[in-house]
Parts: structure tokens; C-alpha cells; sequence
């Protein structure tokens, strides 16, 4: 009756008086050929502006902030970030596969007070893993399609005893509709589990993802009429790659207290190739000059949390108290090269990945590093019931530009490092009444913020200028007052 919310209280996070909506994937058809329109129709409000390559996935809510990579939306796995960096590059370049996922969790209102920063909602995927006690298996699954379209997903797995184990991979490949969008697509995941008894487990997860695919640019409406397959940008080319190696460990001491940690640690790459749209009015319609970008990402960090449950044999029966912290520290370093012709020969605007050049625009070394503290209280007393929350957030954002425009003129615009410090407090309070059969209305109250990025201090083409104030995170905080009826 209730598979389309979360329970009240999961795992070592109170989710009442928060709006959180579960999609199970086993209850809609499998998904293909990059149809997130289809992943999530049971998401309202939840924006999804498509490409055509799966290489970049632009999400937005309800018309919060710009959804160009999904700046604006928090997206996790199993409660730990995917975004290319948290703090100072929150953009989405990698999803997991469907197929490897058994539900999307969707947690609005108070979701920084769960996870950190970013406007609401929280996307969290959750991964299959085995159940305890199930026997060897193996799965299959091969698709065509048209324009080339093949995708090919297999799956072997076993829990039989202490140790639990699944591996599956999966290969995605189109030629694509318009010109210059092919793409190739890799992924794996591996999970191994120890479980020395039934209130305990040790486990590793290992994911590894890698995108090759070519960027077709965008068109007008008079372009698309005069033809849909049209290309403005036939050169330009993509590559992600993607690596992340969790380590979990998981307890339950009996009487209340469940213990749930993770570190983990990840490596991604995006690579780009990038020139000038084609004009073909112009005398020569090709770009003299192509652009190569290299971002590399190196983060991880800890999240610990705990859970006690409360109020057994008393009118506070149902309560419970969580409380937790996070240690994140990201290194991004940034590097851009201009090829032309001269520089790079003729075959510039082909050039392979990997291809550097001697006019070096932009090199950036870029850290950040962040820190949160939280506590959450669930009161009940009888079909009443108050949730208080706390957070406390540290943000710590630096660049350092060997090269870039602004230290190309005489004298330099702007500073050759910058950074930014911030402590951001939050706060959460929610209240609901339980009434008669499968109803509650509540009231929910809440603050979040959105992280300072590295481009918010110095970008690509401009920094802070000397003596400008660095900007303040962005704050915001929401308020909600809903009847709901958990029924079918």
C-alpha cells in the first residue's frame, strides 16, 4: 500500500514530515537508449531537459536553478555523491544503469539537512545488491535497435552464508540520429559482503563507468526543419570516465542503536574537444581553431551516522534520534589548450584525446574541502508527531590559475589564487498528526544552501576581480503544509 513513500524512519535517517517519494524500478518497464523522461514519470515535478549521448544529464525541480549538468539538484548513490565534485563542480556527468539500481529515492523538503548542500530534491540511487540467503544466479539481457542501437546487460550473483557477492556489467553503443552523436558506453559494479553474523556487515562496492561518444551541438527550430540530422558542431567529441571504490560497515548493537559508515574514494575524467559551430554563410565556414579541455577529479571522504530508537513502553513509542557527520575533501585540477593549424597540423579539429599544444588557456589548480555535523529528534506521542533539526556546514573553495585571460594582461585583472570559507547553519522543523485510515497532515519548515563553486571565484574566462568580496553560498529555505493519504 505504501511502496511509493520511504518509511518514516530508514535506515539512520528520519524521513517524516519530509516529502519522499520512492520509485521501484521493478514496478515500471526496463528502460532503454538513455530515456530518462521514462525513468522518472513518477517524479512530478522533477525537470529533465534530454541529449542525445548519455554523456551529460541536465536535471532541475520545479524550476529551481539552471539544469545545464544539474547544478541545482543533489544526485547520490547509495547516499554518496555523483557529482563530479560536491562542493566546487556539482555537475553530472555519470549515471548508473538502470538495470544495476533497485529504486530512486526522492527526498524534497529538508534534504540538506540529510545530505548537504544543494536545492531540493535529493536523488538517491540505490544499488541492487543480493539478498541474504539467495543462491547462485545468472541474468542476461541483449536489445537492438534502431540507428545501431545495441545494449547488452549481464548480471551473476550469490548470498549464500557469510559472504555476499554480485558482479554485473553492462555495454551501451548507437550510432545516434544526427550526425557526430555515436557514443560507446561501459559500466561494471562489483559488490562483495561479509556478514561474520546477522548484525553486522562489512562490504565493498567498486563501480566503473566510461563514455566515448561525439557531441552533435544544438539547432534551431528553421535548422531542424531543413534537417533533423544536422550537425553545427561535427568535431567537437567527449570522453568520461569514471571510478569509485565505498567501503561500508554496517551494525546493529542491539537496543536501538544501529551504527552506518562509509568511506570511499573517486576518480573521473572529462575530457573534451571542442570548436566553433560551422557557418556556412561565412568565406570559410570551418573553425580555425579547436579547443581541448582536461578535467580530472580526486575525491572522497567518510559519513558516519548513527540511529537510537526510544520511547519502547512509554506514550513516546516510535521515536527515535540520529545523528551523524561528514568529512569530504576534493582535488580538480583543470588544464585547456588551443590547437589550430599551425600549432597541431591539419587534421587539428580531429585531433585524439590526449593531444596538448604549446598555448596553454587555462591551468587551474582547484581544491575544496567540506565538513557537516548534524542531529535529528523524532517525537512521537501517540498519532502525533515533532521532528527538530540541526546541521552545521563548512565549506572551504580554492583555486590557483597558473594561466589564465585574466593574468594575460599587463597589469593582471584579477588574482592568480583565490579562496573562499564559509560555516553555514541549518535548521529543520517539522510536525504531523496520524488520522484515521492511512492519513497524515503535517507542516514542515526547513533551510538549505547551494555550495560556492569553483567558477563562482574565478570561471574560465574571468575571476574575482582585486579586492571584490568572494559571494556568499546561496541560502534558501522552504515551507510546506500537506494533507496526505497513503493509499493506492
Amino acid at each position: 500500500m505504501r511502496q511509493h513513500i520511504m518509511p518514516e524512519v530508514s535506515g539512520t535517517e528520519i524521513t517524516v514530515t519530509k516529502k519522499a517519494t520512492v520509485i521501484k524500478l521493478n514496478q515500471q518497464p526496463p528502460v532503454e537508449d538513455n530515456n530518462l523522461q521514462e525513468l522518472f514519470n513518477k517524479a512530478p515535478g522533477f525537470l529533465i531537459t534530454e541529449q542525445h549521448t548519455p554523456g551529460q544529464f541536465n536535471f532541475s525541480y520545479r524550476g529551481l536553478g539552471n539544469p545545464q549538468e544539474s547544478e541545482f539538484t543533489l544526485v547520490l548513490r547509495d547516499g554518496l555523491p555523483l557529482m563530479s565534485d560536491w562542493i566546487g563542480f556539482p555537475t553530472l556527468y555519470y549515471l548508473p544503469l538502470p538495470q544495476s539500481i533497485s529504486e530512486i529515492q526522492f527526498i524534497r523538503g529538508g534534504n540538506s539537512l540529510l545530505y548537504g548542500p544543494e536545492p531540493a530534491p535529493v536523488v538517491n540511487f540505490v544499488t541492487k545488491h543480493p539478498e541474504p540467503g539467495s543462491p547462485w544466479s545468472f541474468y542476461t539481457e541483449q536489445i537492438g535497435g534502431a540507428y545501431g542501437y545495441y545494449s547488452t546487460y549481464n548480471v551473476i550473483q550469490e548470498a549464500v552464508g557469510p559472504l555476499e557477492f554480485r558482479f554485473d556489467g553492462g555495454y551501451v553503443r548507437s550510432d545516434g540520429q544526427r550526425d557526430n552523436s555515436a557514443y560507446d558506453l561501459w559500466q561494471t559494479d562489483l559488490y562483495v559482503g561479509y556478514r561474520p553474523d546477522e548484525h553486522q556487515l562489512l562490504a565493498l562496492d567498486f563501480y566503473s563507468s566510461r563514455f566515448d561518444g561525439g557531441d552533435p551541438g544544438r539547432i534551431t527550430y528553421k535548422q531542424f526543419l531543413e534537417d533533423q540530422n544536422f550537425s553545427p558542431t561535427p568535431y567537437n567529441h567527449d570522453w568520461v570516465d569514471r571510478y569509485t571504490t565505498v567501503l561500508r560497515y554496517e551494525r546493529d548493537f542491539g537496543d536501538g542503536w544501529l551504527l552506518q559508515a562509509k568511506g570511499w574514494f573517486t576518480h573521473q575524467e572529462i575530457d573534451a574537444r571542442t570548436a566553433a559551430n560551422l557557418n556556412p554563410t561565412a568565406p570559410n565556414p570551418f573553425p580555425s581553431s579547436t579547443i581541448f579541455g582536461y578535467e580530472e577529479f580526486n575525491n572522497g571522504g567518510a559519513d558516519i551516522r548513527f540511529r537510537k530508537l526510544w520511547g519502547d513502553g512509554t506514550i513516546f513509542k516510535g521515536s527515535a534520534l540520529t545523528f551523524g557527520g561528514v568529512v569530504y575533501h576534493g582535488d580538480a585540477p583543470f588544464q585547456r589548450y588551443t590547437l589550430t593549424e599551425e600549432t597541431s597540423g591539419p587534421n587539428f579539429l580531429f585531433a585524439p584525446r590526449g593531444t596538448t599544444s604549446d598555448i596553454i588557456a587555462l591551468d587551474q589548480s582547484r581544491t575544496a574541502d567540506y565538513q557537516a555535523f548534524f542531529i535529528e529528534d523524532l517525537i512521537r506521542i501517540g498519532k502525533f508527531h515533532m521532528v527538530g533539526s540541526f546541521r552545521l556546514d563548512h565549506e572551504n573553495v580554492d583555486v590557483d590559475s597558473a594561466a589564465a585571460p585574466w593574468l594575460a594582461t599587463v597589469p593582471p585583472t584579477g588574482p592568480a589564487s583565490i579562496s573562499a570559507d564559509h560555516w553555514i547553519p541549518l535548521w529543520g522543523f517539522g510536525m504531523g498528526n496520524d488520522f484515521g485510515d492511512r492519513n497524515e497532515t503535517y507542516f514542515s519548515a526547513s533551510s538549505g544552501w547551494r555550495p560556492t563553486r569553483f567558477f563562482d571565484i574565478a570561471g574560465t574566462s574571468r575571476t574575482i576581480a582585486f579586492g571584490e568580496e568572494i559571494p556568499d553560498p546561496f541560502k534558501f529555505s522552504g515551507l510546506r503544509i500537506r494533507r496526505a493519504r497513503y493509499a493506492v
